[in-house]
């Protein structure tokens, strides 16, 4: 089952990472305002929930969020699995307080949050994994989402599942509808969408080559393959 949960991976995170990684977070911005970052950011991990989400930190979360823990080259952001925490925690706050009515409609690229978590959450393992899942069915069932966020939403999850057969066939089916939904500029915002490579390369190890998967998230794995392929 998929156990919606805002808080269980804010709380794995919050305590994988440590205060020089906080401080790298908010130096993001080439070091501007550092201080407010880390304050702003040390006060969510104290327990804060801001809505609105002040330009502190929401600037150095979402710089964090396009950080890439598997190429050496890019900045800012660390490289191996101290990048992948980073990203993670950043990915998951900014998720995490998406969900908050004051923060709809001022949250952006939340398609490319996504990803980026999830990439991060495999990366890190079984547990990541759990969490991150409970975190996107979280926002799926109790919080406001517009229809077309929620292709989205449920691909995300399926990518999440996909180290596992899904043991509960129903809840499979309501993934694939909701990744289905009729909504005109799915393929449009997924060829679009800043992280549409990591989209791309996820679906086909994930959902396509990965036996586990089952048949099917496979078959609309294909669905949006050609969609981003077109």
């Amino acid at each position: 089952m998929l156990r919606p949960d805002p808080e269980v991976l804010l709380q794995i995170t919050f305590r994988a990472v440590d205060g020089s990684m906080l401080r790298e977070i908010a130096e993001a911005d080439y070091c501007l305002d550092a201080s407010k970052h880390l304050h702003a950011l040390k006060r969510i991990v104290a327990g804060d929930r801001p809505a609105p989400l002040e330009w502190e930190p929401k600037e150095v979360l979402e710089l964090m969020r396009w950080s890439e823990p598997e190429d050496p080259t890019w900045a800012p952001g660390s490289t191996g699995p101290r990048g992948h925490w980073i990203r993670l925690f950043s990915c998951a706050v900014l998720l995490r307080l998406g969900g908050e009515p004051q923060n709809v409609d001022y949250m952006t690229g939340e398609e490319s949050t996504l990803i980026q978590l999830a990439a991060s959450a495999i990366a890190l393992g079984p547990q990541t994994i759990r969490a991150a899942t409970q975190l996107v069915a979280w926002r799926m069932r109790d919080c406001e989402l517009y229809d077309e966020d929620r292709p989205f939403f449920a691909t995300a999850i399926m990518l999440l599942l996909a180290t596992s057969k899904p043991e509960n066939p129903e809840m499979a089916m309501w993934l694939v509808e909701q990744a289905q939904n009729d909504c005109e500029d799915r393929a449009w915002r997924f060829k679009n969408c800043t992280k549409a490579d990591t989209w791309r390369r996820l679906i086909e190890v994930h959902l396509v080559e990965h036996d586990g998967a089952g048949a099917e998230f496979e078959t609309i794995a294909r669905e949006l393959l050609n969609e981003l392929n077109e």
